[in-house]
């Protein structure tokens, strides 16, 4: 069974420092059985990347919409999992005041990272907590999830304004800041082939462990995709330029690689 140190000692061998900027996706029953459990695992996230920044997503995209157009941070679940909803219990966290993509976040850094969300317009913008994570040499972990979970490529997408990924028209959303309501307009992602977009951002990752931009580890039982996001966004970001319509297929990619 794993433990507390254990874990912590886990992303010790993963070459991740205290003051890192970290932005997990993770599965619990991947991870396996836990002294404590997910709490535990939580302790561990917190603690080991006090000095910087621990995010995971905290998304409501599946519930927030223009019927339910209220997003208060303090109260509305997340609709990704289990850890991202027992770390918003945690007294210790930030979340971003985000209607449809917010973040729940721990560390000294965590509160400015995520700060102004609110002034965004659509679900990941170049200038938002997805998009300024290359700009920070942040890291992205896939622990027991595979790309498909990787909201990071969604942010490449929009700083590469790919066609046909938002919603036309944006929704007046009402956001809870702390005795305040905030009245902002937000675009959804929306592609009509593909309601899922992200079950395409699997067909990449030949080409990433090819080109070495994945490392693999272990927390708990669970497989972890370790990868730079500056690195990561660059090499996408040249695979956009060749082929714009690059995840409107789920298909194993195919195509050559041209570099300058």
């Amino acid at each position: 069974m794993h433990t507390l140190e254990s874990l912590k000692k886990q992303l010790k061998a993963m070459g991740l420092n205290s003051d890192d900027h970290i932005l997990a996706h993770t599965s619990m029953k991947a991870i396996g059985h836990v002294d404590g459990g997910a709490k535990t695992v939580l302790d561990a996230f917190c603690s080991y990347f006090s000095e910087g920044v621990f995010m995971l997503p905290a998304h409501t995209w599946k519930t927030m919409d223009e019927q339910n157009n209220r997003f208060d941070p303090k109260k509305e679940e997340a609709c990704v999992g289990l850890l991202p909803n027992m770390m918003l219990k945690r007294s210790d966290v930030h979340r971003s005041l985000h209607p449809t993509h917010s973040v729940v976040a721990s560390g000294k850094k965590a509160s400015s990272y995520i700060k102004g969300e609110e002034d965004k317009t659509t679900p990941t913008p170049k200038d938002g907590v997805y998009g300024r994570l290359k700009d920070v040499k942040g890291y992205i972990l896939l622990i027991g999830v595979t790309q498909m979970r990787n909201t990071f490529i969604h942010s490449i997408e929009e700083r590469k304004e790919i066609a046909n990924r938002l919603t036309k028209e944006p929704i007046l959303f009402e956001l809870v800041k702390e005795d305040q309501i905030l009245k902002r307009y937000f675009h959804k992602h929306y592609t009509k082939e593909f309601p899922h977009l992200s079950e395409n951002f699997d067909r990449i990752e030949p080409l990433l462990i090819e080109k070495k931009l994945i490392e693999f580890y272990q927390f708990g039982d669970a497989v972890v995709r370790k990868m730079k996001a500056d690195e990561l966004s660059t090499f996408i970001e040249k695979l956009l330029d060749q082929d714009r319509r690059l995840f409107d297929s789920n298909e194993p990619y195919e195509g050559g690689i041209k570099w300058d």
